[in-house]
């Protein structure tokens, strides 16, 4: 008898946050987990299109819990006015699952600590981890220094517990800026969530 799956929506910015839910999902489903993600996309991270997104998403899904995945970068850097409409969200609205700065900073803490490490040192060095870097900036660097071959809407590894795992260390370092809600969501639900039979 196979247990039930819960699904939790995440309303999340772009294809590169779906293609991820995506293998996850097909780890989660290999290993038996009985929970499993829908992702749907807003394709911004901007504070006024989320919320519009989610609250279309609340409507149409009564029953299931909804979770938003969005980067922190623009809310640090107040683009659109993201970081004071969000101060000042409606408290139907759920807090944010931020990526600290932002997806590709979140994907590098999947890695092994010295890649992490040198990533790290890089984003120091040009102040990423207190004024976020725009893309145009930051993609280079991380084909220079981390994933040579990445695209937007690419994962460049398999997800498997040990990148799980790594990903679990690394987002509690804290002299780290990587953080990520979404990350302390999953590992919370990965933890507590019986495996289907």
């Amino acid at each position: 008898m196979t247990a039930f799956k819960s699904s939790y929506i995440i309303v999340c910015e772009g294809v590169s946050e779906y293609t991820y839910l995506q293998k996850l999902n097909r780890f989660l489903r290999a290993n038996g987990y009985s929970f499993t993600f829908v992702s749907k996309v807003v394709g911004s991270g901007h504070f006024k299109e989320v919320q519009k997104k989610y609250r279309a998403e609340r409507r149409n899904n009564h029953a299931f819990p909804i979770q938003i995945w969005v980067d922190k970068d623009t809310y640090i850097r107040n683009d659109a006015g993201d970081k004071k409409s969000y101060e000042q969200k409606n408290k139907t609205v759920p807090d944010f699952l931020f990526s600290c700065m932002n997806f590709e900073d979140f994907l590098t803490l999947h890695m092994e600590r010295d890649v992490l490490e040198k990533w790290y040192r890089v984003c120091c060095k040009v102040n990423h981890h207190r004024v976020p870097l725009r893309e145009k900036v930051y993609l280079p660097l991380l084909k220079k220094h981390v994933f040579p071959a990445y695209q937007k809407g690419d994962i460049p590894f398999d997800i498997t517990l040990e990148r799980l795992q790594c990903l679990f260390k690394h987002k509690d370092v804290p002299e780290y800026c990587f953080r990520c809600g979404f990350a302390d969501f999953l590992e919370n639900l990965m933890s507590s969530s019986p495996k289907a039979a």
